[in-house]
């Protein structure tokens, strides 16, 4: 097998956009505290929870794998490409180096990273096939990456429940959508999903209140005077507009093909909602 192949399937296991937006949410979280941070604990926030993150990914599929020979047989452990042991180690390995990466930061950003690691795990484990309260760990572990970058500066900022509440109301509803769009190989798992629970239309509609929470909100950061005009410009066209589209697609359900969009698209106001902290931050 061409080593290539085997490193592209590595970058896909690890989705390095989620990634990706988890060490920015960290970042986000350091930088709304508008305390001094050098250089290395900047890598550090950003890194520890990134590194965290992939390696949660990893063994997601790796658990995942009698499932995604149903639902999705070309991602690399169903396609062969990489060994289910070699994904385990690879896990442990990164929840190691991520956890040992937040040590410079503090004792809280420490127990925040432990007990991100654990729940990743424990996700993957069982929490998955638990239903809802596996959607809410996920949510909840999305939301975390603010409270964890702002303690690393040595400090504590209460805009952070802004952020944080929104990224666990979107996560939580993108979760929903995402079940709705497995109930094929859940349902062979014997997964009890919301889908399966309720069926795929009203697990549908369910995911449409917390992303309604988020449009809602959204301009609250600017009516009280910590987001500024370009906060609340970012925030209806880069969050308000997508989600509203997201919604008005559940709400015409047309079938699980159509979830599948609804999910993908989801992704936008994630990066587009820490832009616009980041950006946006008045004060």
């Amino acid at each position: 097998m061409e080593l290539k192949q085997k490193m592209k399937a590595w970058i896909v296991m690890s989705r390095p956009l989620n990634v990706l937006s988890i060490g920015l949410a960290s970042l986000t979280g350091a930088i709304m505290t508008h305390a001094h941070i050098n250089d290395l604990k900047l890598i550090l926030l950003f890194a520890s929870p990134a590194i965290i993150g992939a390696a949660g990914n990893i063994i997601n599929d790796y658990f995942d794998a009698p499932i995604d020979r149903i639902n999705k047989p070309h991602r690399p452990i169903p396609s062969g490409i990489i060994k289910e042991e070699e994904a385990r180690l690879a896990s442990i390995i990164l929840f190691i180096i991520g956890t040992a990466l937040s040590l410079p930061l503090g004792l809280m950003p420490l127990l925040i990273a432990v007990l991100a690691s654990v729940l990743l795990y424990s996700y993957s484990y069982s929490l998955k096939r638990r239903g809802f309260i596996g959607n809410i760990t996920i949510a909840f572990l999305s939301a975390l990456c603010f409270p964890f970058g702002s303690l690393s500066t040595g400090t504590f900022s209460w805009t952070i429940v802004f952020p944080s509440f929104y990224a666990f109301s979107l996560i939580l509803g993108r979760e929903i959508v995402k079940v709705v769009e497995d109930l094929a190989g859940d349902s062979v798992a014997g997964v009890r999903t919301l889908a399966i629970m309720l069926g795929p239309r009203r697990a549908s509609l369910l995911s449409i209140l917390p992303l309604m929470s988020v449009i809602i909100l959204s301009p609250l950061p600017f009516l009280v005077k910590i987001g500024s005009f370009w906060y609340l410009i970012i925030a209806i066209s880069g969050v308000d507009v997508p989600l509203a589209y997201s919604i008005l697609k559940m709400l015409t359900w047309k079938g699980i093909d159509e979830v599948a969009k609804v999910r993908a698209l989801l992704k936008v106001p994630i990066m587009a909602g820490i832009l616009a902290f980041v950006i946006g931050g008045a004060g």
